[in-house]
């Protein structure tokens, strides 16, 4: 019976995320696509530590109940949703990857703002604190990433908005005319992003 019990582990992991039965007939078709996201997964972030059944609970929340779960899975970015949750779950090889790999470039990102290095350092340790820790009463920030656009792209938004709101405060009467229009009510690039 324990053989059974680890039987496609992954699949019902999935399945479960998802809010559907685990003895689902597609199961162990979703299981071994998983896996193959997994491997995958490893090779671009190999020291990075994460339980294949806690990466496929990851995707599976993020697929939710399509109506064909193999289609819905491959709209996703699954090395990025590989180090996000792992980034989640404080495997230090995924912070360390997820700081090297987005947070050191963020003067790039920011380029089109052309803030003060002391405004790209600061929006760093904000996106170390909002993205990467947890508080009592919120899970890590990183864990809201839905997988649907590259985590590249979702950190630039972020770091965007923050980067805006710190200029803003900064010299609110020497505005960008690109600042204003990102910033404009009802225009919310996050959003759209996470979509």
């Amino acid at each position: 019976m324990g053989g059974m019990a680890a039987e496609h582990a992954a699949g019902r992991a999935f399945a479960e995320a998802a809010g559907t039965p685990a003895d689902a007939p597609w199961v162990a078709d979703v299981d071994a696509q998983v896996h193959r996201l997994d491997q995958a997964a490893r090779m671009r972030w190999p020291r990075v530590q994460l339980d294949v059944a806690a990466f496929a609970a990851h995707l599976g929340a993020r697929v939710g109940q399509p109506t064909d779960v193999l289609a819905a899975l491959g709209t996703l970015h699954p090395t990025d949703l590989f180090l996000a949750c792992a980034c989640a779950q404080q495997d230090p090889a995924a912070l360390r990857a997820f700081d090297r790999e987005y947070l050191q470039s963020l003067g790039r990102m920011l380029a089109r703002l052309n803030p003060p290095r002391v405004i790209v350092e600061d929006v760093a340790q904000h996106l170390r604190d909002r993205l990467l820790l947890a508080t009592a009463d919120r899970p890590p920030g990183i864990s809201k990433y839905g997988g649907r656009g590259k985590l590249a792209g979702f950190i630039k938004v972020v770091a965007m908005r923050e980067a805006m709101a710190r200029l803003q405060r900064r010299a609110p009467t020497d505005e960008p005319e690109e600042v204003a229009k990102l910033a404009a009510p009802g225009h919310d690039p996050e959003f759209d992003l996470m979509r």
